[in-house]
């Protein structure tokens, strides 16, 4: 058993998950860093996926011998941004030259655009479980000229994506409140 497992986001350009930021890229994640809470979240998310393959795993210790078995065990207060939790804002896509966050990829894609522009108050633009209607959607990038077929599935990573910031922004203000 590796001390560490190989996690990917599929379906969507990158996924924040128990305080990690995962991409199409494998991501090393020390075992010992996570609860049962924690590897549950991430065993249970439909965009995240624990590689299986000893191969990827060889290759991970090839390309960073501090994750072989042997090798010295990492500190969990190690400056690796794939293991600290975020405690920089993500950026706000309205004000201009915001850095870059992990929601960013999701706000400037043309669905993150015609989200944001969907009004709650609005008949048609909400389903009554409160995600954005994907004929809305789909007539704003229309209306744009955005040649794309918008998907539940891709509808869902934006607005969940948009969701975690919502949540991140409210933390933060309580925090400074």
């Amino acid at each position: 058993m590796y001390k560490f497992l190989l996690v990917r986001a599929v379906g969507i350009p990158s996924r924040r998950r128990s305080g990690i930021s995962f991409t199409e890229v494998p991501v090393p994640v020390l075992r010992d860093t996570l609860d049962e809470d924690q590897l549950k979240a991430i065993r249970d998310d439909r965009y995240l996926q624990l590689i299986t393959d000893p191969a990827a795993y060889e290759e991970a210790i090839e390309q960073n011998p501090l994750l072989a078995d042997d090798g010295p065990e990492l500190s969990v207060t190690s400056t690796d941004p794939a293991t600290e939790p975020q405690t920089t804002p993500p950026a706000d896509p309205a004000a201009p030259g915001g850095s870059p966050g992990p929601w960013e990829d999701m706000f400037d894609t043309p669905i993150g655009k015609a989200i944001r522009s969907l009004d709650p108050k609005t008949e048609g633009h909400f389903t009554k479980g409160g995600l954005p209607e994907l004929s809305a959607i789909q007539k704003w990038l229309d209306d744009n000229k955005v040649e794309e077929q918008v998907t539940a599935a891709k509808r869902d990573a934006v607005w969940q994506a948009l969701q975690e910031y919502e949540a991140w922004q409210k933390a933060q203000e309580t925090e400074a409140g």
